[in-house]
């Protein structure tokens, strides 16, 4: 079997299998309150589910044969914001403080990684700083959310996630349309974080069925946007002169 095929049957396995643990993860994360060791079930089958997206990237990373230096420090960046990620899922579900400081690591490594598109730049760091304002002076005023109850985790993780996402924009100036991926995942991260604060019962308190749709639609977007990154190091996009 040649390479191709080989990475064919390698991303419908990785299909089959998410799609496997994702429902059992939402399952037992649907009757955690009712059945004895739903809750150990749930956290079991969301560290599978992110496992599933980093052999994916792994797996792009090693077979892939000629590699660029950027592609390289890229790669392993990703490598390790995919792993801290997959931490994080299981660190969140026990504590709310140690899941945020392994997301942070994690968009730590993803905005180190999109550095080597550009370096950082003063208007750059100007609308991170707007953005992030925009977004806490929302929280503050949303009815929905008690964010004096847990402000400055928070707080610190937005100015990473929103430094990270509005970085992976620079990944349009390359040729190669595969690095438009990377602007995409990076979108889903800042929009599935967003989301996923009016179901974090530390600080916001909706109603069972807003639980359940803000929870699923924080995790549809999250998983997608570990698939485009781990996708992204499929092809060394940096093999094309950046414009």
């Amino acid at each position: 079997m040649n390479l191709a095929r080989r990475n064919v049957v390698v991303k419908i396995a990785v299909f089959v299998l998410f799609a496997i643990f994702y429902a059992g993860y939402r399952y037992n994360y649907f009757y955690a309150e009712s059945i004895d060791g739903a809750f150990f079930r749930t956290v079991i089958f969301k560290a599978l589910s992110s496992a599933c997206f980093v052999f994916f990237a792994v797996w792009n990373f090693f077979t892939n044969k000629e590699k660029t230096a950027g592609y390289k420090r890229y790669s392993i960046k990703i490598l390790f914001a995919l792993f801290f990620s997959l931490a994080a899922d299981v660190f969140i579900k026990y504590n709310i403080v140690a899941g945020i400081l392994g997301f942070l690591l994690a968009q730590i490594c993803f905005f180190l990684a999109f550095t080597e598109f550009k370096k950082p730049t003063l208007k750059y760091m100007l609308l991170v700083l707007a953005v992030v304002c925009a977004i806490l002076v929302f929280d503050w005023f949303c009815p929905l959310i008690a964010l004096e109850k847990l402000f400055v985790p928070p707080a610190v993780y937005s100015v990473f996630v929103v430094g990270s996402a509005l970085k992976s924009v620079d990944a349009v100036s390359f040729k190669n349309k595969m690095a438009y991926l990377v602007v995409v995942a990076g979108v889903l991260f800042l929009i599935s974080d967003f989301s996923l604060q009016f179901s974090v019962h530390e600080v916001c308190k909706l109603s069972w069925a807003g639980d359940q749709i803000m929870n699923n639609f924080s995790n549809v977007t999250y998983y997608a946007a570990q698939f485009l990154f781990a996708h992204s190091l499929g092809k060394d996009f940096f093999e094309v002169d950046n414009i």
